[in-house]
């Protein structure tokens, strides 16, 4: 009895705490349990997208460790921009194994 008190508490701490396993940034838009991988707006300056993109990532790895910049300041670097016209992010998550978070920028 206690064994399976012990694995219904497990399991229902992996469900509530699946949410740890993503980097650690918050990110508006629904969340899928198993799979997630969206795209949602952050920010728009002016009507019409850039000329140039650039983009900068982080990743998280059994919600233990989460490396990588995904500033919207590296994204500018990387993309040549120095007029930034719009910023969007993307969350990527795998069973709370793998997470990655992606800024892309647009502009001039």
């Amino acid at each position: 009895m206690k064994s399976k008190i012990l694995t219904l508490c497990l399991l229902l701490s992996a469900l509530l705490l699946n949410g740890c396993a993503y980097s650690g940034l918050a990110f508006p838009g629904s969340y899928g349990l198993a799979f997630n991988k969206t795209k949602m707006p952050i920010t728009a300056n002016s009507g019409r997208l850039g000329s140039r993109e650039g983009s900068s990532s982080a990743s998280s790895y059994l919600g233990l460790i989460t490396i990588g910049d995904a500033s919207i300041d590296a994204a500018a670097r990387n993309g040549n921009i120095r007029d930034i016209s719009t910023v969007d992010g993307e969350k990527l998550n795998i069973l709370g194994l793998y997470s990655k978070y992606t800024t892309h920028v647009t502009g001039n």
